[in-house]
């Protein structure tokens, strides 16, 4: 191979990576991750530009801080006591679910399609989008305020809702209530 033995140590300087190098320190990081995204067929130069883009937050605070800035600020804007108390009511929620020590910027699009379709399985079309909903308003205002690159809830497909047309009073129907309201 090499005709002298200072070619061969130049070679191994120049070619061959060591423990102090740090990509052949995380070498086993960078596999696992090399695994996990060809399993799903995304190269590694997009994720990296999606998080460039929309991930690189130097703030995430956890999840329980943005609710209570989110319902702060609603509070001080005026918002009704109702909205409010159905506000927290979901979010609470929503927070028990992914967990106390969950971080705002780590809920992903998987986890509200969770919290929605299956934690809230057994109700019906409304008040699925309804919890979608107050969860988009949430990540909205976490977008807002730079918490968040993107919201996990904007790709997340809407239940369909039946339309029921309203039901009518015929005439008959205002005569007999008239009746009930003069006896």
């Amino acid at each position: 191979f090499f005709r002298e033995k200072a070619d061969a140590e130049r070679f191994l300087t120049e070619h061959v990576r060591t423990s102090s190098d740090p990509l052949h320190r995380r070498r086993h990081e960078v596999l696992f991750c090399l695994e996990r995204l060809d399993q799903i067929g995304i190269p590694l130069h997009e994720v990296v530009e999606f998080y460039l883009r929309h991930g690189a937050k130097q703030t995430n605070p956890p999840l329980a801080d943005a609710i209570r800035g989110f319902l702060d600020q609603k509070r001080q804007v005026g918002r009704g006591g109702h909205y409010l108390s159905w506000m927290q009511s979901v979010l609470d929620h929503f927070h028990r679910f992914v967990g106390k020590d969950a971080k705002v910027g780590h809920v992903s699009t998987d986890d509200v399609r969770k919290f929605a379709y299956v934690e809230h399985g057994h109700t019906n079309a409304v008040t699925k989008a309804n919890v979608l909903r107050h969860l988009n308003v949430f990540f909205n205002y976490c977008r807002r305020h730079d918490l968040i690159g993107f919201n996990p809830v904007e790709k997340v497909e809407r239940p369909t809702i039946k339309f029921r047309p309203p039901a009518v009073l015929a005439p008959d129907d205002f005569a007999q209530l008239l009746n009930h309201c003069h006896a």
